[in-house]
């Protein structure tokens, strides 16, 4: 048998048996916010001054979704950064992507 082979075949015969972390999935008792549709316009400095002020941030994700509770209507109806905030991140990074290609530099 060659060095090679033998690499192989102890590589194939180590087997994990556990895991070797236990991972818990916490389900909140709070509802993550959700909605089926979102109207934004274009944001104007004011609301880029009104998302700062709200989040204390002048970009990143927490940006953002203050820059959304400005400039977007959630089934019809303006919500506050502090609600943005409890959305899921896959809605947040779907929403994210479709605010900043619409929106110019």
């Amino acid at each position: 048998m060659t060095e090679e082979s033998k690499a192989k075949k102890k590589i194939e015969e180590v087997k994990i048996k556990e895991p070797r972390i236990k991972i818990k999935k916490i389900v909140e008792s709070e509802p993550p916010f959700e909605f089926k549709e979102v109207e934004m316009r274009e944001p104007k400095v004011a609301d880029t001054i009104k998302a700062q002020i709200a989040c204390g941030q002048v970009d990143g994700y927490a940006f953002a979704a203050a820059l959304m509770a400005e400039c977007c209507l959630f089934d019809g109806k303006k919500q506050v950064y502090e609600t943005l905030k409890t959305m899921t991140r896959r809605d947040f990074l779907e929403l994210n992507a479709a605010f900043s290609s619409d929106m110019p530099a």
